[in-house]
């Protein structure tokens, strides 16, 4: 889902409004509370809270939620990349020869798959090629 389409979905859930008690269902579902708990925690049944979930603008807008916190992540990931690249590096220096090997052993592996995963891109792209021009064009 990209941000254009994740921001239009916002603006276009927050036209309509969910009661503070379902917007704290959500907050406490996100954080891994079990029904029970939040429904003992904001006393309400877990009657009300599985009905909410059947309620489309409630599920959009636990989804909604739950995919913004799973694109924060992988961002989070990503700017983690080069500090993980930098430790394999440093570990390669090391004095001790077990943790040298690991180290080289992660850093082939993981090139070994780049080269691989990048081969394999490229054949899809030519089989694309080869279905478009003989099938749809």
């Amino acid at each position: 889902m990209t941000k254009n389409v994740t921001n239009e979905k916002k603006k276009a859930l927050t036209s309509r409004e969910l009661t503070s008690a379902q917007l704290k269902v959500i907050s406490l579902s996100l954080a891994g509370v079990s029904i029970e708990d939040i429904a003992k925690e904001i006393k309400i049944s877990r009657t009300t809270i599985y009905r909410w979930l059947k309620q489309d603008l409630f599920q959009e807008t636990l989804d909604l939620q739950r995919q913004e916190i799973f694109e924060r992540g992988i961002t989070r990931l990503k700017s983690a990349v080069d500090l993980a690249v930098i430790v394999l590096i440093n570990a390669l220096g090391s004095n001790n020869p077990s943790l040298q090997r690991l180290a080289a052993k992660d850093i082939l592996s993981l090139a070994l798959k780049t080269v691989q995963d990048k081969e394999i891109e490229e054949r899809l792209e030519r089989l694309e090629a080869i279905i478009k021009e003989r099938y749809i064009s």
